[in-house]
Formats: C-alpha cells, sequence, structure tokens
C-alpha cells in the first residue's frame, strides 16, 4: 500500500489530509489490511531550493498517519536515492529507484541498506534502452514472468511499476473519462481502465499484462514455497529428496538466466512447464504424490 506524493494530497491543508487518511483507514481497516505495510513516498527526492519546503510537507504526511492510526509506516524513497540520504535520517526504510540507477549506480550503496535492515527493490517505466522488462501493450507478457524469477534469484520482494494508469487521466466531472494516447509503449500502456459501462461497483477493469503480472507473482510463490521445503526436508534428514527439490530450483535458475537482460530467452510454453514442475515437486517433498522426473527435452534444461 502506497501513500503517494500526489499534488492532490500534498498541497491539501491539513484537515483535508485528515479526512483522507480516515477514509483510507477505514476502508483498510474493513478489508482487513490495516495491519499491512503502509509506504509514505517520497517521489524523487532531489536538493533543490525547495527540499526543505517539501520535506516539511512530507514530515506532516508520517503524522498524520500516525496519528489517524496506521500501525506500520515505512518510508519509501525513488530514483534519486543516495543523494537525499543525509537528509533523511532516520526515516528510509525502503529505497526503490528505476531499474536503470539500481543497476548501475546504486548496486553497492543500496546492498549496504539491505544489511542495515532496510527493503530494496526498484521501479520500471518501460525505458532503460530495452534493458528492462516491459509491461506495456507492444511487448511480450512473458516478460513479466521473467521479471519475478529475477527478483526471487535475487532475494528482492519489491518492485513496482509506472504506471497503473498513465494513458487515462479525469478530465472534467467525468471519472470514467478517458485520454488514449502516452509517452511511453507506442500506444496504451495502462494497466487498469475506467469501466466504459460506468459501473460504480467495479470502477476499474484488468488487463492482461496486469493479470500477467499476477501470473509472475505465482511463479514467485511457488519458487518461495519449494526453496523452504527443501530446507525443511533437509533439515528432516531426507537429504536425496532435498536435492532433488533443490535441483530443480538450479536447473530453473539457469534456464531462465539471473540477468534480467535474459527475459527475451523464454516463451510462454517454457513458464507453463515450469509451473508444473514447480507444482509437481513440491506435492513431491510434501510426501503427496509420485517422483518427478524432470522434463528436460520439453524446456531445454541443460544436460
Amino acid at each position: 500500500m502506497t501513500w503517494l506524493w500526489g499534488k492532490d494530497y500534498v498541497d491539501a491543508d491539513l484537515e483535508t489530509q485528515k479526512r483522507m487518511a480516515q477514509r483510507v483507514r477505514d476502508a483498510m481497516k474493513q478489508k482487513g489490511l490495516l495491519d499491512s505495510t503502509f509506504f509514505v513516498t517520497w517521489d524523487e527526492p532531489d536538493l533543490r531550493p525547495e527540499f526543505e519546503q517539501n520535506r516539511a510537507k512530507w514530515e506532516q504526511q508520517i503524522r498524520v498517519l500516525k496519528e489517524n492510526g496506521f500501525p506500520k509506516r515505512q518510508v519509501e524513497m525513488t530514483w534519486r536515492c543516495q543523494s537525499a540520504t543525509a537528509f533523511m535520517e532516520p526515516y528510509p526504510t525502503v529505497w526503490c529507484p528505476q531499474y536503470s540507477y539500481f543497476e548501475r549506480l546504486y548496486s553497492d550503496f543500496l546492498q549496504q541498506r539491505r544489511q542495515a535492515g532496510d527493503i530494496i527493490g526498484f521501479y520500471l517505466t518501460g525505458s532503460g534502452n530495452g534493458q528492462e522488462p516491459r509491461h506495456y501493450l507492444p511487448f511480450s507478457l512473458t516478460e513479466m514472468r521473467r521479471l519475478n524469477y529475477y527478483l526471487w534469484q535475487h532475494g528482492l520482494t519489491l518492485c513496482e511499476f509506472w504506471a497503473l494508469d498513465i494513458t487515462w487521466r479525469k478530465t472534467g466531472p467525468d471519472p470514467f473519462s478517458m485520454v488514449v494516447g502516452g509517452a511511453y509503449g507506442g500506444g496504451t500502456d495502462a494497466l487498469i481502465y475506467p469501466n466504459p459501462m460506468k459501473d460504480l461497483t467495479r470502477p476499474f477493469l484488468s488487463s492482461l499484462r496486469l493479470e500477467a503480472i499476477r501470473d509472475g507473482i505465482e511463479d514467485y510463490c511457488y519458487l518461495w514455497v519449494l526453496d523452504r521445503l527443501v530446507a525443511r526436508t533437509k533439515t528432516q534428514g531426507a537429504a536425496e529428496l532435498a536435492d532433488s527439490g533443490a535441483k530443480v530450483l538450479s536447473d530453473l535458475s539457469i534456464k531462465f538466466g539471473k540477468n534480467l537482460r535474459d527475459y527475451h530467452l523464454s516463451n510462454a510454453a517454457d513458464y507453463a512447464e515450469a509451473r508444473r514442475l514447480l507444482a509437481e515437486t513440491i506435492i513431491k517433498l510434501k510426501g503427496n504424490g509420485p517422483e518427478v522426473p524432470l522434463p528436460r527435452k520439453k524446456i531445454g534444461l541443460p544436460k
């Protein structure tokens, strides 16, 4: 859950901010989400003369959330993370630069923050000269599946997307109005869309790209479960069984590669077969199914 550094909220008076926070709090509580992590986002901070003024507004967001009973508050900073570090102590606990910065400029810095207990990740914009997977209309849905293998392999739990609604904006009094176009991806780049039937009970519609992100998250969960089953099986003394599960994870890691630029090397059939293999191996390690042979020919695993 992210409390955005949005103009409608940031520039509002204190009482308006409190009312907005209360509405979000009540909605989260009703859905059982109030104990979930709550980010307070400082979006692309820098050291311009307005920095201290913006910092005061940002710190007020934290106070409003605290006063309204949000039990967990974690501060997130994007893009120019390193330049503002000295000014933000002791606030930052989440660091989320654009992927190109994450890989090229901030690797050592972010690893230091990770070792200090902070959360690190990155956000995707569709830029990066083709060096990152893109969740926009002209690109393959498998890029989002590949992304989650990368996150798992590197022990990352945070990835954000620019953006849910980059190609449509509210214009005038009609909340369902839509402006087609956008700066990224060669056309329609949104992950959700306003419902053309203007149904307030279902105001937004999903997209195949958003559902591909969901599929990737499910892949991550399968990998996470199998990894922990391998560790548990090994502690139970079933070394051979644990090794068979570890080999599945190792082979899939080799198949999909640890470099995020390798996302284009796989296709949809690879992910479907990998999902089947993960599921059957999980069942095997739980003792509820037969031994699972490695389907090398089907997904091209190395011999």
